[in-house]
Parts: structure tokens; C-alpha cells; sequence
């Protein structure tokens, strides 16, 4: 899958989408939260994120990430 394909997939634009939102709520938090919960929060969704784009650049191991990222 090449850049356009990524960029027309809906996956990666609600995805973008749920980033900016949740980076705007984890800012929020409160002091002795934010370094806890939110950076949590935050690490798994990019995790996730990068799965996706892992996935689509890797043909032999496609089926694996996509799996990886769903659980």
C-alpha cells in the first residue's frame, strides 16, 4: 500500500483524528496524572498508529500487525 492509498484508507484519518483529540484531553489532566495516565494513553494509541503504518509497508507480515494492533 503506498502513501495515497494510506492517505484515502479511513483508518488512518480517524486515527489522526483520535490522536489530536486525545492529545488535546491528556493535556488536561491533572499534574500528577498527566505522567502516569495520560503518557500511557498516549503510547498505546501512537503504538497503534505505527502498527497500521507498519503494516501497510510490510507485505510478508501484514496479516501479524493488523492482528497486533487490534488486540
Amino acid at each position: 500500500m503506498d502513501e495515497n492509498t494510506r492517505k484515502q484508507s479511513p483508518i488512518f484519518s480517524k486515527t489522526t483524528d483520535f490522536l489530536l483529540w486525545l492529545l488535546q484531553h491528556t493535556e488536561k489532566f491533572p499534574k500528577s496524572e498527566r505522567f502516569r495516565m495520560a503518557k500511557r494513553l498516549e503510547d498505546t494509541a501512537f503504538g497503534f498508529y505505527e502498527l497500521l503504518i507498519e503494516a501497510t509497508r510490510s507485505a510478508s507480515r501484514k496479516r501479524f500487525l493488523l492482528l497486533k494492533a487490534d488486540v
